[in-house]
């Protein structure tokens, strides 16, 4: 199914009746919600690194979280783009080429895709030696700190997905807007369990480390598939 919408778009809408759009290009763009410490359950929460791998992604005319509609295909980029999330200012990615037409939607991976022939998922080369996700930090609570360093792998549920589909991002492409990605680190850190952390780190002098297979682990990645995923914004010219 993603083998046939990649098709789709770079056809510029050989999938879809000819309705008059044009070849146009827009401009991707990356931020961070910015570096300021924030409270997790009593805890203060202090990044020293916050790299979010966001890609490849697709962006579609259709309102549903259904990435077989090929007719709706717009915009796409392939390669996955490693966002700052500590850093506000904005991140320029690069150029865009597609079609005109009504965007609604935003389909993506985190630096991690399942393609359709691919027995396995495989990480994009410019992920993070192979990861989703790295944060790095600490957290306090009055005299109790513990150091802790997490490694996040968001995998799609089966071949052919997208790790997150349909997330809202309305525009009339006309061409020259810029379709910003906005990553959280303070919303995706909300659910781990740092007391949970802080019993695990009693008498160790090394960080804590989040992995796959970790409680804390599984809620980083359900905080960026489904509750609290990469935000998508047009900013028209």
């Amino acid at each position: 199914m993603r083998a046939f919408l990649v098709m789709c778009v770079l056809a510029a809408g050989a999938c879809a009746p000819d309705t008059g759009r044009q070849r146009v290009e827009v401009t991707l763009e990356a931020r961070g919600a910015g570096d300021a410490p924030f409270d997790v359950d009593g805890f203060t929460v202090t990044l020293e690194r916050a790299d979010v791998a966001v890609g490849p992604l697709y962006v579609c005319a259709t309102a549903a979280a259904d990435i077989e509609l090929c007719d709706a295909a717009l915009f796409e980029w392939l390669d996955p783009v490693v966002v700052d999330a500590l850093d506000a200012s904005p991140q320029t990615v690069g150029p865009m080429e597609g079609t005109t037409g009504t965007a609604r939607t935003v389909s993506f991976d985190y630096g991690i895709s399942w393609y359709p022939t691919a027995s396995t998922p495989i990480a994009g080369v410019t992920a993070l030696d192979g990861h989703s996700a790295v944060f790095v930090g600490h957290a306090v609570r009055g005299a109790d700190r513990v150091d802790f360093e997490a490694y996040v792998d968001v995998r799609p549920l089966s071949r052919g997905l997208v790790a997150v589909a349909g997330r809202p991002a309305t525009v009339d492409v006309r061409g020259g807007e810029t379709l910003v990605v906005e990553v959280d680190a303070a919303s995706l850190l909300a659910a781990v369990d740092f007391d949970a952390l802080l019993a695990e780190a009693a008498g160790a002098a090394d960080p804590i480390v989040i992995e796959a297979g970790d409680a804390a682990h599984a809620g980083i990645v359900l905080r960026m598939t489904a509750t609290a995923p990469a935000h998508w914004s047009w900013r028209e010219r």
